[in-house]
Order: structure tokens, then sequence, then C-alpha cells
């Protein structure tokens, strides 16, 4: 699998996690985004990711399920997920997720509604669960806007 495909596939693992964002009325109340996204830039390792890398990709969320296609059309991603909301108390608007690809590998992340699409961070192999909207070693940080 090429490092292209591989960045690939763990960013729309991570998307996956949005299906059930907080927003920013509540962050008791989850907003269903079931849709399609483009990933319109991202960071890997705390360093910007190359457009070429990120142009023209595709995830599609519906259910628990997310999908997401190279700018080829070839499939690069099929993953299930959990979210669990934001605590009201602690005043956060960002959901931690769990992610399980059908390959087995599991990644925590976190998500959060913008007023066009998704922001997300995530860890990589090897890598710490993030507690920021900023991508540290082995972490990658997505910004999505609908396609819809």
């Amino acid at each position: 699998m090429s490092r292209t495909t591989q960045l690939f596939a763990c960013a729309a693992v991570a998307l996956a996690a949005t299906l059930a964002v907080a927003d920013d009325k509540s962050a008791a109340t989850p907003t269903k985004i079931d849709g399609t996204y483009a990933i319109v830039s991202g960071e890997r390792d705390g360093k910007p990711m190359a457009d070429a890398d990120i142009k023209n990709c595709v995830v599609k969320i519906t259910g628990d399920k997310i999908t997401g296609t190279d700018k080829d059309g070839k499939e690069f991603l099929n993953a299930t997920y959990t979210v669990e909301e934001p605590k009201k108390e602690e005043g956060k608007k960002a959901c931690v997720v769990r992610m399980e690809t059908t390959g087995g590998k599991k990644y925590m992340g976190m998500a959060e509604k913008t007023a066009d699409g998704l922001k997300i961070v995530y860890q990589l192999d090897g890598g710490q669960p993030p507690t920021e909207f900023k991508a540290g070693e082995k972490q990658v940080l997505l910004v999505l806007k609908s396609a819809a």
C-alpha cells in the first residue's frame, strides 16, 4: 500500500467519527452529518499536507459506516465507528471518536463541526490520541468541506 493510500485510509477513518458531532448550540445535542465531504487542507506530524495528496479525495458517511475514495475513484477505506459525545459540564464542543477499519486497525481522535464542514484530528499508528486540534507527532489534522 502506498504512503498516499495509507494516509488517506487514516484520514477517512478519522472522518468516520463525524457522523454525530455536537453542534455549537448545545454540547449535549448531536447533529447528524451523513453526507459526502472533500478534504480541503490538512497537517501530518505538524507539517502541511501536499495538495496533490488530498485533492479530489471523497469521503462518504452513512449510518455507522464510512468509505473513502482517492482521486481515481479507488476505495481506500471501509470502516465503522462509535462516538462519545462531549461533556456539557466541561464546556467541550469536540467529540471523542473510536474507529475500526475492516482490517482491524483502531484509532482515536476528536471531531468538531465547522460552518461549512468538519475539523478532525486523530492519531496514526503508534501515536497518542490528540488532546487539541493540532497535528502533533504521529497525528493528522484535517479540514473537510461538505461536497453536497
